[in-house]
C-alpha cells in the first residue's frame, strides 16, 4: 500500500458520500492521485494572407481532466466487490461533485461521468485488493472554501 496522503478526497455516490482515504472503509489513496492534470482550450483563430500567423481571437477554457487513484481494500472477494460497485455507480453517473480537503482549504469540483480502470494481482474473482485509476472530466470552474480552524 502507498503512504498516507496528507489529503481527504470524498466522492458523491447516488447512496451518499464515500471518503476514498478512509482505511476502516476500505480505501486508501494511491501515490498518483493528483499528479497530473490537462487543461485545453476552446479557440477561434483568425488568418489573412497578409500577416503571417494566426490570431486568437475568443477562447474559453475546456472541461480539466483530473486523475484519482486509490485503493480499496476488501476481508473476502465479495466486500471488495461492494465496495468497488459503490465507487464505480460514483464514477457512472452524469454529473457529480468531488471535495479535495487539503490543509486549510476545501475544492469542490463539478464532474462528469469518468473512464476507469481496475487492477488486482490475481484473478478480480479471488481478490481483496484493488487499485483503481480514474480520469475525471471536472468544470473549470471550482468552489474553494477556506477551513476555520
Amino acid at each position: 500500500m502507498a503512504e498516507t496522503l496528507d489529503i481527504q478526497i470524498s466522492l458523491e455516490t447516488p447512496t451518499g458520500w464515500v471518503d476514498l482515504e478512509d482505511e476502516v472503509a476500505g480505501y486508501v489513496l494511491h501515490a498518483d492521485t493528483l499528479g497530473n492534470r490537462s487543461q485545453s482550450h476552446r479557440k477561434t483563430e483568425i488568418s489573412n494572407e497578409y500577416v503571417a500567423g494566426t490570431f486568437v481571437v475568443r477562447a474559453v477554457r475546456e472541461n480539466v481532466t483530473e486523475n484519482i487513484a486509490f485503493y480499496v481494500r476488501g476481508n473476502t472477494p465479495l466486500q471488495l466487490k461492494q465496495r468497488v460497485k459503490v465507487v464505480e455507480d460514483g464514477f457512472d453517473q452524469l454529473k457529480y461533485n468531488v471535495m479535495i480537503k487539503t490543509g486549510d482549504a476545501i475544492e469542490t469540483w463539478y464532474c462528469q461521468i469518468a473512464d476507469y480502470t481496475m487492477e488486482t494481482s490475481q484473478p478480480y474473482q479471488f481478490a481483496t485488493l484493488a487499485l483503481i485509476r480514474a480520469t475525471v472530466p471536472r468544470l473549470p470552474q471550482v468552489l474553494l472554501v477556506p477551513v476555520l480552524p
